[in-house]
């Protein structure tokens, strides 16, 4: 993770690389988690990975901007089975906003 805390440049690129098609296919409608393994670029290094999901066509699944607390407990219940995927991967210090 980059020290200013900002998302790295590959997740940011892939997120507008998702707006982008978003915004193309319009009917398109889907959760994608993106993730980055890179075991093979660490090998004595203690393992790591980042991930971050991705609400295609969903604009209400983990997109910035401020809300009330019950809107965001709403919006996480709706899509609760996404959240769980997520909450199962193992922590990492990136996170899932962007």
């Amino acid at each position: 993770m980059p020290e200013d805390g900002d998302s790295p440049a590959w997740a940011v690129r892939g997120a507008r690389q998702l707006e982008k098609y978003e915004q193309r296919h319009k009917e398109a409608k889907a959760y994608v988690i993106v993730t980055n393994f890179p075991f093979h670029r660490m090998l004595n290094d203690t393992p790591a990975y980042a991930a971050f999901p991705f609400g295609l066509g969903m604009p209400e699944f983990n997109r910035p901007g401020f809300m009330r607390l019950s809107e965001a407990y709403k919006r996480k219940q709706e899509h609760i089975d996404a959240y769980n995927i997520c909450d199962a991967m193992p922590k990492n210090e990136l996170s899932h906003d962007l």
